[in-house]
């Protein structure tokens, strides 16, 4: 793996973020889009939002930030290879069913990823015009997993962000991010690049004339377990400021 395919894929993630601010940003105060990323805001920060509280309460925040934190980047960078490598597991455990109604969820399903996805993701990589749709779908859903993330993730700051403009309380919400988001945004944006690399790696398989790409995006995963796992314990540190440390740091600029 060269550095600058390394470097390459942490671009594609930092823009992905920062775009989804932006969309953020746009769509705070946008009836339906809004209130679905206030909901989503105050399930997933909702533990974080209380001035510094006693050890024990900052202690179970920390878990709380800890598992939130973990899981989305575990899904982030190698979810979409489990989620494959599961769902082949189960389909071959599964009788075999032959589909005869002609309007069935699959088919409509099919007929839009033709119309809309198979062409957005030739775009990205025309590679993909002279392979099935199987193998189509394999590398699309490696990428767009990602890419939903950490697009999601962005418009959740960019929203809270508008929020703290529109409250006119900017110094309050720099506070509840800079401290622990000097660790926490840069290890998300470096899972998102193992992420984006596990599908350029099945994208290369594709251009190298390989069938068995999700065979070669499972070893490419294998390759950077040891790193997330490395990413999660900084994490666990990441959430000790943001359960202990940011709350303070926000009861100093109220």
């Amino acid at each position: 793996m060269g550095r600058r395919a390394v470097l390459h894929a942490c671009g594609i993630s930092g823009c992905l973020l920062l775009f989804g601010v932006a969309l953020g940003l746009l769509f705070w105060q946008v009836p339906g889009i809004g209130d679905a990323l206030r909901y989503i805001a105050h399930s997933a920060y909702g533990a974080t939002s209380s001035v510094q509280p006693a050890f024990q309460a900052g202690v179970t925040t920390m878990l709380y930030i800890s598992i939130r934190n973990i899981m989305v980047t575990v899904i982030l960078s190698l979810g979409g290879v489990a989620i494959l490598s599961c769902g082949t597991k189960i389909k071959s455990l599964m009788p075999k069913q032959k589909t005869t109604r002609r309007n069935s969820l699959g088919n409509i399903i099919t007929k839009a990823d033709r119309k809309i996805a198979y062409p957005l993701a030739e775009v990205y990589a025309p590679s993909l015009k002279h392979v099935s749709d199987h193998q189509k779908n394999i590398c699309i859903f490696l990428y767009l997993l990602p890419f939903f993330i950490l697009i999601l993730n962005g418009m959740l700051i960019g929203g809270l962000a508008m929020q703290a403009a529109m409250n006119n309380q900017l110094n309050l919400f720099t506070a509840a991010i800079v401290p622990h988001g000097m660790i926490e945004i840069p290890l998300i944006i470096s899972a998102g690049a193992v992420g984006i690399l596990i599908a350029n790696s099945a994208k290369t398989a594709i251009e190298q004339g390989k069938r068995n790409i999700l065979c070669v995006a499972t070893i490419q995963t294998k390759f950077w377990v040891e790193y997330i796992l490395a990413i999660c314990a900084l994490l666990i540190l990441a959430a000790l400021i943001e359960a202990f440390i940011t709350p303070a740091v926000m009861a100093g600029g109220v």
